[in-house]
């Protein structure tokens, strides 16, 4: 994950927002496993949370994540195609990003 950040919004709302690259289920067990606690906080005041908690239901909350997901207006991605992983070890490798 590069970043997250939550963000109020109108009518009692909250927007989590993050930037990750890789597996998207692996990228929501780490959050179940991590931030379980926090998740089970915020479900508290959510209509039709997934089960708490949440680090013993990491399946059902990656679930709830994805069809809560929404697609972003437009993403800009200086390297499209490669994760943070690929883009060190070319730079390690002395090879040219394109």
């Amino acid at each position: 994950m590069h970043f997250a950040h939550l963000v109020s919004l109108a009518n009692n709302q909250l927007g989590f927002f993050t930037v990750y690259d890789g597996d998207f289920e692996k990228y929501t067990q780490d959050f179940a496993e991590k931030l379980g606690p926090a998740f089970d906080l915020l479900f508290k005041f959510t209509v039709n949370p997934p089960p708490t908690p949440t680090a013993k239901n990491a399946a059902a909350f990656t679930r709830w994540v994805e069809a809560h997901d929404l697609a972003p207006l437009g993403f800009y991605s200086a390297y499209p195609g490669l994760q943070v992983q690929d883009i060190r070890e070319l730079l390690a490798t002395g090879t040219a990003v394109q």
